[in-house]
């Protein structure tokens, strides 16, 4: 079964006939060389909690196909469960301790992936599925990871709508700064519900993050959520001082 089809990689469901393993299918032309690229990073942080498994690689005449476990059908999409959770005791997206205990677990996998020398770039909430039974997350599709340096990155593959507002300018970004802001893009859409913006050049522009008057949220919240999404780069804050954000204290990361 097809789930999804990009420019030059298209993905399916599958099941193996050897072991009956639900495993999911990236089918990728051999003129995009990201998906060796995407093979040997996802080979790196594939032992790591959190993060979907890789299974095998394929290399056929004409394609190169990556396998990867394919999550427990309760997963959904992060959107789609903030979707279906939004609105209990009058908050417009999630209840803050939802919110943060998805949050937690998320910057805990981040973080491992760093320590094998792995930036995802592309932090979205297509690319984190949540367990509807156990709220336990993982993070899939590294279609546009890095192998993570101090310096500056020169390539951005991941979707413009959660490109950092320094790409836009300069086009170069840090492994902390794509990584603080993507995160600050999906703590917003946990607690608010919805997008920061409609267009992120906005923020290249120079517009500073705005809340909506009728999102509730603790100091401590607004404090890391507006320190992830600085426009100026070196106004973020580190993965590793978001990781020891008062707000996220006492969270076991599961």
């Amino acid at each position: 079964m097809q789930m999804s089809k990009g420019k030059v990689s298209v993905t399916h469901w599958a099941r193996a006939l050897d072991s009956g393993m639900d495993v999911v299918l990236k089918h990728s032309t051999l003129e995009n060389s990201r998906c060796f690229v995407e093979a040997g990073l996802l080979a790196r942080v594939s032992g790591c909690p959190g993060v979907v498994k890789l299974v095998d690689t394929i290399s056929l005449p004409d394609c190169f196909v990556l396998v990867t476990e394919r999550v427990g059908m309760h997963c959904v999409e992060l959107r789609d469960y903030i979707d279906d959770n939004m609105g209990e005791d009058g908050n417009v997206g999630l209840r803050e301790d939802v919110a943060r205990l998805l949050f937690a677990q998320i910057v805990a996998v981040v973080q491992r992936c760093a320590e094998k020398s792995v930036v995802h770039c592309d932090l979205s909430y297509k690319n984190v599925v949540v367990d509807t039974l156990t709220s336990q997350v993982a993070l899939c599709d590294f279609g546009a990871a890095m192998h993570s340096h101090s310096g500056y990155f020169l390539e951005y593959h991941g979707s413009a709508q959660w490109a950092p507002p320094e790409w836009f300018v300069t086009k170069r970004y840090t492994a902390d700064g794509i990584t603080a802001w993507q995160l600050g893009v999906l703590l917003h859409n946990l607690i608010c519900g919805a997008e920061p913006y409609w267009y992120p050049e906005e923020f290249a522009r120079g517009r500073a993050l705005e809340i909506d008057s009728d999102v509730v949220m603790s100091s401590a919240c607004r404090e890391l959520l507006f320190s992830c999404m600085a426009v100026k780069e070196e106004e973020r804050l580190s993965l590793a001082e978001i990781a020891r954000h008062p707000w996220l204290s006492g969270v076991a990361d599961a």
